[in-house]
């Protein structure tokens, strides 16, 4: 058998001499452009086929000008270890020694036998005049070549380093991103970690990750057990921010999500937990399906804040209000303390105007008002029915309404009085009360509330004759019905004092209420 000697082809070409078997290197995605070689065409992708190329002579030296067989295999040791793949490339022409081979074209050495690991190849030759295999002695390391013209569709960067990153990707230039993902229809980049960071992003003047797409999410990230998104800022500047969200558009700045968590949690030392801030509208929107876009949450709270020392949360608008809070749920606004302090404090801290302790203790230094404040319609609280009496929730029989006049009945419950002057007559059913005692009764089936005081409408009869203004009020014979008062009525008969009048039949009249 004639030995013969394979020499590897690079740019420059590289003469390696041995003693005996073949010499051969790795050529590269990177096509050589030698003669014979076989190129790419720039319309098709990169498959992940790569080219050999090299020199093959006899032992005199002399080049080979034949057809021969070429045999690989790929071996992740250089002795012993593993074999990743093998593929056999037959009938190579064989021009002055120079040859040009395709590998790995079909996956024959495997899908992605380079993934990083260092990887040998053992390599063997047949020309025709050959009766069997010309093996080379030992394994050839495949070192990385100097250029890539691109990373093939469907790349993957992997490892088991440990205290380092899988992928570095750094720019120098001005203007420019270290690292730019592109996509029209799905993600941009896609970064995901099972226990630590999906995407790690640094820049010292520029932004660190920037995302953009048309239609879809710029930047999504996915964290099993640990944070979505981090960010850190160690700027000394307070108006530079950890997280900034802009939008140029008509849509929120920030839409924040959770299943079972809040939606948007804002914890800080010393500072402000969360601060919103607005010019014209809400500083910070919280909604909630089940418990209290924007902030949105299903089953947690809209917004929490939290904070060691300062605010949990502070809210600053110019023209609107600092905090606004509806609700279609069971509450609008719930406000719970777990340590022992006041519920709500307003005023300043040294002298509070108002304040409810945690016992439920309500101390205010002005007084309650009925209406809208300054500037209200007089008498707005009575045109509109709204609250204007003190009650207080007690049991009564069912079928009664309100503006009815109420007696105590033998079993010790509220019913509708049925004869004049009834002694046991106690007041009349409160419409719509301004104060309400025994409000945990409110809505209960056996309870209504009694008009103890203040002004509230009353079901009235001229049975007695037509009622003036002033007048005083007694049970009447019409069941649930008030009327005037004879002269020196019986002691505890008396309800009220009429504030309108009724000249015949019966109607709804206002009454000042006083039982004596």
């Amino acid at each position: 058998m004639s030995k013969k000697h394979l020499v590897c082809l690079l740019s420059p070409i590289v003469m390696l001499a041995l003693t005996a078997g073949l010499i051969f290197a790795q050529g590269s995605q990177s096509l050589a452009a030698s003669s014979g070689a076989e190129g790419i065409s720039p319309q098709t992708a990169v498959g992940s086929g790569f080219t050999y190329q090299g020199r093959l002579t006899d032992s005199g030296g002399n080049p080979v000008n034949d057809t021969c067989d070429l045999d690989f295999t790929l071996w992740d040791a250089e002795s012993g270890g593993a074999l990743i793949g093998h593929q056999i490339v037959t009938s190579i022409e064989v021009n002055d020694g120079y040859l040009t081979v395709l590998l790995n074209s079909g996956g024959e050495l495997g899908a992605r036998p380079f993934e990083g690991e260092a990887r040998w190849l053992k390599i063997g030759v047949k020309c025709s005049g050959d009766p069997g295999w010309d093996i080379l002695p030992g394994r050839q390391l495949l070192s990385a070549t100097p250029y890539a013209l691109s990373l093939r569709p469907g790349a993957l960067i992997s490892g088991t380093v440990t205290g380092k990153n899988a992928l570095s990707v750094v720019n120098y230039g001005a203007g420019g991103s270290a690292l730019g993902g592109y996509s029209p229809d799905g993600t941009g980049v896609h970064g995901q970690s099972t226990n630590g960071m999906g995407m790690s992003g640094f820049s010292f003047n520029q932004v660190a990750i920037y995302g953009e797409s048309t239609y879809n999410t710029a930047g999504f990230f996915t964290s099993t057990h640990g944070i979505g998104v981090g960010s850190n800022t160690l700027s000394d500047d307070p108006a530079v921010a950890a997280v900034e969200a802009v939008n140029l558009g008509a849509g929120p700045g920030v839409i924040a999500f959770s299943n079972d968590r809040p939606g948007v949690y804002g914890h800080s030392v010393n500072g402000h937990g969360v601060e919103g801030v607005s010019v014209n509208e809400v500083g910070v929107y919280g909604q909630s399906d089940n418990t209290a876009g924007f902030f949105v949450s299903v089953d947690s709270v809209g917004v929490h804040g939290e904070s060691i020392n300062g605010p949990a949360a502070t809210f600053t608008s110019t023209n609107g209000p600092g905090v606004l809070v509806e609700g279609a749920g069971l509450e609008g606004l719930r406000i719970l303390d777990t340590v022992g302090g006041d519920y709500i404090v307003a005023g300043s801290d040294a002298d509070p105007d108002f304040r409810v302790t945690n016992a439920g203790d309500v101390f205010a230094d002005g007084g309650y008002n009925c209406g809208l404040g300054t500037g209200a319609e007089p008498g707005i609280c009575i045109i509109q029915n709204s609250p204007a009496d003190l009650a207080e929730m007690l049991p009564a029989r069912q079928g009664l309404e309100p503006g009815d006049v109420l007696v105590i009945g033998p079993d010790g419950r509220l019913a509708r009085c049925t004869r004049a002057y009834q002694p046991t007559v106690i007041g009349a059913y409160s419409t719509r009360p301004g104060y309400l005692g025994g409000g945990e009764h409110r809505g209960q089936e056996g309870y209504v509330p009694l008009a103890v005081a203040g002004i509230v409408p009353v079901k009235a009869s001229a049975e007695n004759g037509p009622i003036q203004p002033g007048d005083l009020l007694v049970a009447s014979a019409t069941p649930g019905h008030a009327m005037k008062a004879s002269p020196n009525p019986p002691v505890g008969t008396v309800i009220g004092k009429a504030l309108a009048g009724l000249d015949a039949g019966s109607g709804l009249i206002l009454m000042l209420a006083m039982l004596q």
